[in-house]
């Protein structure tokens, strides 16, 4: 009987999974099938295959930004729909944890971790955060910022990148691309967290954390 719902739209890797206590039941990866349009679809037939009631649900963990503009607008409508119909709790986890908490301990521990995210805005901004692990998790040593890669000092940190397609980076920044790697566990691990500390959201407030706001390029479209 599961009881956690965790959507993830932060990225154009679209991913839900049912949970139940400490493990995942279900966990599904959308990126090959459809796009974020179609996720309540695909979470009703998920519950349907696998014998699994919506109504059993008490919690849902969303990765809440920053990220795809369009798919964090469509997955906190889902989440918000989710919410008011089954009477759920909400647990909202940025986008940068997430991606932070995907390194796996054989990393230096004394080395500074930066989460990368890249901007859909016309400015190739990236949306970072600087962590560090320590009793064996990582833990956020900085703000959430917006930066330009010019203004990021490479010494002694691995950038973890979370994007399909390689970014171009300059000599001596060492980057490690997870994109690959499912979000869900751990969007999992810091969902669970939330829930035992009580860390709520209201959905009915709720919004995605886009840090910037979004302005779309001025190129024009050639026809």
């Amino acid at each position: 009987m599961a009881d956690i719902l965790l959507i993830d739209t932060s990225s154009r890797k679209i991913e839900f999974a049912f949970c139940t206590g400490n493990k995942i039941d279900v966990a599904k990866n959308l990126y090959s099938v459809c796009n974020a349009d179609l996720l309540t679809y695909e979470i009703k037939k998920a519950a349907k295959s696998f014998s699994l009631k919506l109504n059993d649900l008490k919690f849902i963990g969303f990765s809440n930004g920053p990220g795809s503009f369009t798919g964090l607008r469509i997955g906190s409508a889902v989440v918000k729909g989710l919410c008011y119909a089954l009477g759920l709790k909400l647990i909202e986890v940025i986008s940068l944890d997430i991606i932070a908490n995907k390194i796996k301990f054989t990393q230096s521990s004394s080395q500074i971790i930066t989460a990368l995210i890249v901007s859909n805005t016309k400015d190739k901004d990236f949306y970072t955060a600087d962590y560090k692990q320590k009793e064996g998790n990582i833990e956020r040593i900085s703000d959430y910022k917006v930066m330009k890669i010019s203004e990021m000092d490479p010494t002694h940190r691995l950038f973890v990148l979370n994007e399909e397609e390689n970014v171009n980076f300059p000599q001596g920044f060492f980057i490690l691309n997870v994109f690959n790697e499912s979000n869900i566990d751990s969007l999992f691990k810091l969902v669970r967290n939330k829930i035992i500390r009580e860390e709520f959201s209201d959905f009915t407030t709720s919004e995605p954390f886009y840090m910037k706001q979004f302005t779309p390029s001025q190129n024009k479209i050639k026809f």
